[in-house]
């Protein structure tokens, strides 16, 4: 009892300088989130209301997908407005309203690559088209970021309004405490109190007091990544990106949870590039090395920075490209503002087409972890797509990239300078087999025969080059 009491006297402390951080500004980002998620809600709100006395014509879809699209900026909106710009059969997709004239542009994006067949909602009406429709399957593609509370959010009402046995959870990040504990509005001692009762670990509650991050990390400490969290919502059947991030899954879960669980592996698919090599810039001559993403020491950005810089030691006429959100920042921070700049070039690409000009500027591209909690990149396989040579990190999903990619054990920046030096040779043909065995064809059939959807037969791409050749 007097432990509760010292902490409620701490939270009501601490009210009056929340308070005056927010009314003089210093929380002005917060209050700003919170108003644009008002807004976005009204006009979600709104254009259900408005669709709602709309007649429908034709068979409804059997499928409904739930995920964030653009102008989230995230990879899983992307993701999904590309995958399901090219899936064969009927859908329903339903994504939270943020912009109403970026939410018609994707609609009507939608619309035109698929001759209508993929129709998209406001995510308030996925409830009453649930109970007209009743569909056959209903696949919510889940990351960690905030762009996902809300699809959080409508698979645990459809799971309490008895769809448990229909949903089905694409799983992009296995360690998802972000965004479990912004679904169910939870601080961080009470969302910590929820995993110590799943979880059957009491010693959460030492980290009660702890922020959002030092929460999560308390949590993945113990060995608690947030699957059963899932579970509990309703979940009974995932699909995840690796092999690795299927082991997770079915670790984390009780024996008793997973003995009711399906786990089904649906690796990451090859997108057309939107660039050719026609278009890259050109080559100024000497080694180019590329790493691509926000760079970061858990990405080993830093070991690559010595890598190259160990290489221009030795002599050898070798440039760095850092390609990604905050590549400048981070880049200060490593070399000083004083150092020698002119050997690395930085780039904060806003789309796609420009993260993958980036791409082909280099001869080889090096991406890392330290650690792998099963999530798997969109970056590596956009360079296979393009053609590029890249080194990866042996940990977690980048293991099974297989002959497509060169593998580096450690992060010593000597080490990876001595396999820089040395030329790595990647087979083409081994880049180009990857490219056709994941293509976004495969995915779609793939992911239709998981659900029982019975799809047409995938056409057999024929790959004689490299796709970002001219």
């Amino acid at each position: 009892m007097l432990k509760r009491l010292m902490r409620l006297a701490r939270r009501l402390r601490a009210l009056p300088v929340q308070a005056y951080y927010t009314l003089s500004g210093w929380r002005f980002s917060d209050l700003k989130e919170y108003v644009d998620q008002a807004i976005g809600s009204e006009a979600d709100a709104t254009l259900a209301m408005l669709e709602s006395k709309e007649a429908d014509s034709g068979r409804p879809a059997r499928l409904a997908v739930i995920t964030c699209l653009p102008p989230d900026a995230t990879g899983i909106a992307n993701f999904a407005l590309k995958q399901l710009s090219e899936i064969d059969v009927p859908v329903d997709v339903f994504s939270q309203v943020r912009d109403v004239a970026h939410f018609l542009r994707v609609r009507a994006i939608l619309a035109a690559a698929t001759g209508g067949r993929v129709k998209l909602h406001p995510m308030a009406s996925l409830l009453s088209r649930d109970v007209t429709n009743r569909y056959e399957r209903l696949v919510f593609i889940l990351g960690n970021s905030r762009h996902n509370f809300e699809v959080f959010r409508n698979m645990e009402r459809l799971a309490g309004f008895g769809a448990r046995d229909r949903i089905v959870c694409h799983l992009h990040d296995p360690c998802c405490h972000n965004v479990v504990q912004l679904g169910k509005g939870l601080e961080p001692g009470p969302y910590l109190a929820y995993l110590g009762r799943l979880y059957d670990n009491p010693q959460l509650l030492a980290h009660y007091s702890s922020e959002n991050w030092q929460a999560h990390k308390a949590a993945v400490d113990a060995g608690i990544l947030g699957i059963r969290t899932l579970f509990d919502v309703g979940v009974r059947h995932f699909i995840v990106n690796s092999e690795a991030a299927a082991r997770i899954v079915r670790e984390d879960l009780s024996a008793a949870d997973s003995a009711e669980t399906r786990v089904d592996v649906l690796y990451h698919p090859v997108f057309e590039p939107e660039v050719s090599r026609s278009e890259a810039d050109p080559h100024g001559g000497g080694l180019v090395v590329g790493t691509y993403g926000a760079p970061s020491h858990s990405k080993g950005t830093d070991v690559v920075i010595k890598a190259v810089r160990e290489l221009r030691r030795r002599g050898v006429s070798a440039r760095l490209i850092i390609a990604g959100f905050d590549a400048g920042y981070f880049a200060d921070g490593e070399l000083g503002t004083h150092d020698d700049h002119s050997w690395i070039e930085l780039d904060e690409p806003a789309t796609e087409r420009e993260l993958q000009l980036d791409m082909l500027k280099c001869d080889i591209a090096v991406q890392l972890r330290r650690s792998n909690l099963g999530e798997s990149s969109g970056v590596v396989p956009t360079l296979l797509s393009l053609g590029v040579p890249t080194i990866v990190s042996s940990v977690g999903a980048f293991s099974e990239y297989g002959d497509a990619v060169e593998t580096f054990e450690g992060y010593d920046a000597v080490a990876l300078a001595d396999l820089l030096a040395a030329n790595p040779q990647i087979d083409p043909a081994a880049m180009q087999r990857y490219v056709r065995e994941h293509s976004l064809g495969a995915f779609n059939h793939r992911l239709l025969s998981l659900l029982g959807m019975e799809p047409a037969a995938p056409a057999v791409a024929q790959v004689t080059a490299l796709r970002a050749q001219p």
